[in-house]
């Protein structure tokens, strides 16, 4: 199956660290999310999908309205028009909540070939397994999963295994960006930067704008600007609901040239 996407890239998006459960296969990337593996690959502005279905794919990349607004808007930003033209097409996925939360409590203090292990490790060792062609994987498992302390230990958390010995059930009942921020801080490992990460790659609040070590040198590089708190209010007013779009291609392009 297939569909067309102007204006967008796979590449970009998926690579952009927002997402760690993929592999690629020359050019053709194999995910797991949302309980599933499937598949996906572009050729021009058409994206091609195996065992999944259009309508959930295109949910899934955020190819929709609200990205090709995002684009237009963001794209009259004098300072930000040329680090979107250097890595063009990214788009916000979404993720499921507690998988995305799991992930970034991983990624404290961390890289992403180390989130990338540590997150497929607790699949590994606590999921259930997939198969799709010649490609095989695990699910991502829920918090009651992560029963066994022995197995926990052997995906090598260090410090964050805390996290998931004490988190037992996740869910979110916010009906805003400040309920969803506060309502997430009440778990265990979760702070500020992790419950952004989850409002915006999960929950779709694209008015989110984490803040780690990459966006404090490039906004201090690009906007003069590095304290998190006025770098949350400055995005925030500056792009407004299209922040978290902002935000990607701000810290993609900081990971390539800062």
């Amino acid at each position: 199956m297939q569909f067309t996407a102007n204006s967008f890239s796979l590449k970009n998006t998926l690579e952009s660290g927002q997402f760690f459960r993929y592999t690629e296969d020359n050019g053709r990337y194999y995910i797991i999310s949302h309980g599933k593996m499937f598949s996906l690959e572009q050729k021009n502005n058409t994206l091609i999908h195996e065992n999944a279905d259009t309508i959930f794919v295109k949910r899934f990349l955020g190819v929709n309205r609200k990205y090709y607004e995002a684009l237009t808007k963001l794209q009259q930003d004098s300072i930000l028009a040329p680090v979107m033209k250097e890595i063009a097409g990214i788009s916000i996925l979404k993720q499921e909540p507690w998988e995305c939360a799991a992930a970034f409590l991983c990624s404290q203090c961390s890289n992403i070939k180390r989130i990338t292990k540590n997150v497929n490790d607790l699949a590994k060792n606590f999921g259930k397994k997939v198969v799709f062609e010649d490609h095989e994987g695990f699910v991502f498992p829920k918090p009651e999963e992560i029963d066994n302390d022995a197995k926990l230990k052997t995906c090598k958390l260090g410090y964050r295994e805390q996290y998931f010995q004490r988190i037992k059930h996740f869910s979110i009942n916010a009906e805003s960006y400040e309920e969803a921020m506060n309502f997430l801080q009440q778990y265990a490992g979760v702070g500020e930067k992790i419950a952004d990460c989850v409002c915006l790659f999960a929950l779709g609040y694209t008015q989110a704008f984490p803040v780690d070590v990459w966006i404090r040198r490039a906004m201090k590089h690009l906007f003069g600007i590095e304290k998190p708190k006025e770098i949350k209010q400055f995005a925030r007013k500056r792009w407004n609901t299209h922040a978290g779009y902002a935000q990607q291609y701000v810290y993609h392009w900081a990971r390539s040239n800062l």
